[in-house]
């Protein structure tokens, strides 16, 4: 700090002075000793251990403007010190000798870490395997799940004791993207070769469209109809809905294009939006709800492995699960789409995740395992 005030040409403060007592106050008792062997409390006992020069009174007489020189000189003086006054309030202030004025008060209770835990007897596992699963939108506790082998219902209002309602015979040749029909009766299920209405009871077919489209990325079943995402040639994401009556797969009505190439994609339960996942790492959110057509929501934001290869939503649309090709779950809260949140920690279980879906209930999450077994986790 001497180095500093000569340097700054400036004349030091004096004694008697507002800022001399000030450096002499803060001297007077001396921190404890682990202060001096930091670098503020050197700084500190410096600026007390220097002597200060007593004010000098002028011999000139007083002027009715001081001269040029003079005024530089009392300016600089200034300057000099309010750098001591800075630097000893920073000084103090690292030690805790002084409390900060403006720092926000901390709440007295600090927000939890998100943290997922498999429920107790949440391991759904059938002799049929799982390949994928959905929730029941009109009872939140109907979890379906499919495989090649057949389609399963469980009953999980209890998820310490879920409990297996159904079974059925129909299965699926391949990997299925799966929707259930707005009054729970309906299991809609797209395998690559066909679009097949199931009963929820019992997994018999009830309707059914061949040959659609073999990229199907997303489908949305409502009341009348169902609405699918499909990738095509020319790299975009084709938005196209069905009546569940036909039965051809040929009279499907257009509703708008995405000028992206979706790697995974999914509907929101309401149907009004799509997110979509790129090769390129980014995640996007489309409005799907217009008549004009689909429009962006908000910017495209990073997902955490380049390569998401499964998307669900929450059955209030606030949250969206990604999937990547670490078998990794993570979260983001989507409330505001043009400032999508990570939200919590991510899903890293023993057994890796290849699918997710929400139960009514947000904090009640199903997963698909590459042992193709079903899980359940309660999020806290």
């Amino acid at each position: 700090m001497v180095t500093l005030c000569r340097q700054t040409g400036g004349p030091m403060p004096h004694a008697d002075s507002r800022v001399g007592r000030l450096i002499r106050a803060l001297a007077a008792e001396p921190p404890p000793a682990k202060v001096e062997e930091r670098v503020a409390g050197r700084l500190v006992l410096a600026l007390g251990a220097r002597s200060l020069p007593p004010r000098a009174v002028p011999e000139r007489p007083r002027r009715p403007l001081p001269e040029p020189g003079l005024a530089v000189g009392r300016f600089s003086g200034f300057l000099t010190s309010l750098a001591v006054v800075l630097t000893c309030l920073t000084a103090t202030v690292a030690q805790g000798m002084l409390p900060v004025p403006w720092a926000p008060k901390r709440p007295g209770k600090e927000v939890a870490i998100e943290q997922w835990r498999l429920v107790d007897n949440g391991r759904l596992w059938t002799d049929l395997g799982t390949d994928a699963l959905t929730f029941s939108p009109k009872d939140g506790h109907l979890l379906m799940t499919i495989s090649a082998k057949g389609v399963d219902s469980w009953d999980v209002a209890n998820p310490e004791h879920p409990e297996r309602v159904g079974l059925g015979e129909h299965g699926v040749k391949s990997r299925a993207l799966l929707g259930v029909s707005p009054d729970g009766l309906t299991l809609v299920v797209v395998d690559g070769q066909s679009v097949l209405g199931l009963r929820t009871d019992n997994g018999q077919r009830v309707w059914s469209i061949t040959n659609p489209h073999t990229k199907v990325k997303a489908i949305h079943v409502s009341q009348y109809s169902v609405m699918f995402a499909v990738s095509d040639a020319t790299r975009s994401t084709q938005l196209q809905s069905v009546s569940p009556g036909e039965t051809d797969g040929t009279r499907t009505t257009a509703k708008g294009r995405i000028p992206l190439d979706a790697r995974a994609a999914q509907f929101s339960p309401d149907g009004k939006t799509l997110a979509i996942a790129t090769d390129d790492g980014a995640l996007h959110l489309w409005d799907t709800s217009s008549s004009s057509g689909p429009r962006r929501t908000g910017p495209p934001f990073p997902a955490e492995n380049k390569r998401t290869t499964a998307l669900a939503f929450s059955a209030d649309g606030r949250l969206l699960a990604t999937v990547d090709a670490d078998h990794v779950a993570r979260l983001w809260d989507v409330e505001n789409p043009e400032r999508p949140q990570p939200l919590g920690s991510p899903l890293a279980s023993n057994v890796p995740v290849t699918a997710i879906a929400f139960s009514r209930d947000p904090r009640l999450v199903a997963t698909v395992g590459t042992d193709r077994t079903a899980y359940l986790w309660r999020r806290n």
